[in-house]
């Protein structure tokens, strides 16, 4: 395999791709780890992303389904589009979940699905929450509601 030759270049995405659906910029990243040239990179790129194999507003839009499912902050989901090179603003299913009310539901869920068991269990359920790209207002707000409602027997 020749590491200038487009079209191995093109193979590699697609293979990669079957696994799972991946961002340009991450299949940019790994082309170029695996030896092939920029212009050989580029060109593949830009035969995925005509063809429809690559799409990032399509993996965006899965990656914040995905995140947002799993309990993570708006926050922490932007951050890690924009790792990967993609507007965060411009992605319709975070913007859709851009309420502040959603976000604390989420945020409550998160910590009756794993409780924090510090002494402190405001502060640890603040960090918990924070670490998993909470704003700190919802973070604030979402321990507080929780610690109301799980009183410390004793």
């Amino acid at each position: 395999m020749r590491l200038s030759d487009p079209d191995a270049a093109f193979r590699k995405i697609e293979r990669l791709c079957l696994v799972r659906e991946r961002a340009s910029e991450q299949l940019r990243q790994r082309l170029a780890r695996g030896g092939f040239e920029a212009e050989a990179v580029e060109a593949a790129l830009d035969r995925a992303l005509a063809c429809g194999l690559v799409d990032d507003g399509r993996f965006a839009d899965v990656l914040v389904r995905s995140r947002l499912a799993q309990g993570r902050g708006r926050r922490g989901i932007a951050a890690e589009l924009e790792s990967l090179g993609i507007d965060a603003d411009s992605v319709e299913a975070l913007a859709a979940a851009d309420d502040d009310a959603g976000e604390v539901d989420r945020a409550l869920a998160l910590l009756d699905r794993k409780p924090p068991r510090a002494k402190n269990r405001h502060d640890a359920a603040y960090r918990r929450l924070a670490q998993k790209g909470f704003s700190a207002s919802v973070s604030s707000s979402a321990a507080r509601l929780w610690c109301e409602a799980n009183p410390v027997e004793g």
